[in-house]
């Protein structure tokens, strides 16, 4: 029996490490795939190094060695994302800003469901934004994707990101249609929409945009709604207050008139048995 379960136990861990091995080369293979289709990269980033990739410029990994974050803002990178960016299992945060990056962006993003932050502004992608990006289970609290050549809209799916907080896409003058419905029911605090071709198509987001038609929601706009609605409320508690006492002065003056009626039919009885004694 002991040696059964011993048996088990070493199959187990014999599964765990041949897991962990796996995901392991699954980001030694997207490590390559950067290597192969960006150019300036770091000078420590070599294929030679690779197994000691979590001590290379602009990466950092968490206890168990797994990259969790990509950072190589305004190091006048070139070349194009690849599709192997989803090998990063573990990635929170991915930052290529101020580059020269062409290409488009990798639908495949979508599958890193721990993902907070993309930036990729500032540099020269192309396309469409892809709309897998607005996958439901996706954390994407911070989008930055200004200062592009993209074109198309903005997916309706983006209406799925709700830890969404940051979106910049100012400055891609070929993104054209309407703002997202869904993006008026997050409660972002940063979104910048000027020069482009988008428009709110009455839309109440909270974007500033260039667009001819209203549709920014301002924290004066906020404070205006709120004025407002005290007002109302106010308003209505003074009608319900005035209607509850004129009910109660209404019922006062009927139980008034009926005590007068009882009365006055009262003192007529006394009357009429003083006129007409029996």
């Amino acid at each position: 029996a002991e040696y059964g379960e011993m048996k088990t136990s070493l199959l187990l861990f014999l599964c765990f490490i041949f897991v962990v091995n796996s995901l392991i080369t699954e980001e030694k293979e997207g490590l390559e795939a950067f290597l192969n289709s960006i150019i300036n990269l770091p000078k420590d980033w070599k294929i030679e190094t690779i197994d000691d990739a979590c001590s290379w410029e602009g990466i950092d990994c968490n206890d168990d060695e797994h990259i969790v974050s990509i950072s190589l803002d305004d190091k006048a990178l070139s070349g194009t994302l690849p599709s192997e960016i989803s090998n990063f299992q573990w990635l929170r945060k991915l930052d290529l800003s101020m580059n020269n990056l062409t290409g488009t962006i990798p639908p495949s993003l979508s599958q890193l469901f721990d993902l907070y932050q993309l930036s990729l502004g500032q540099n020269n992608i192309e396309g469409t934004i892809p709309y897998q990006i607005g996958h439901r289970e996706m954390s994407i609290d911070e989008l930055s994707l200004y200062d592009n050549k993209l074109i198309g809209q903005i997916p309706a799916s983006f209406g799925n990101l709700t830890h969404l907080a940051k979106l910049l896409l100012y400055n891609n003058v070929n993104l054209t249609g309407c703002v997202p419905l869904g993006l008026s029911r997050i409660p972002l605090t940063n979104c910048d929409l000027s020069n482009t071709n988008l428009s709110c198509c009455n839309n109440k987001v909270s974007c500033y945009t260039t667009a001819t038609e209203f549709c920014w929601v301002t924290p004066t706009d906020r404070k205006i709604s709120i004025i407002i609605l005290v007002l109302f409320l106010v308003i209505l508690a003074i009608v319900i207050s005035v209607a509850a006492i004129i009910r109660k002065f209404r019922r006062r003056k009927t139980v008034y008139n009926t005590i007068i009626d009882e009365s006055s039919r009262q003192r007529l009885s006394e009357k009429q048995e003083n006129a007409f004694p029996l």
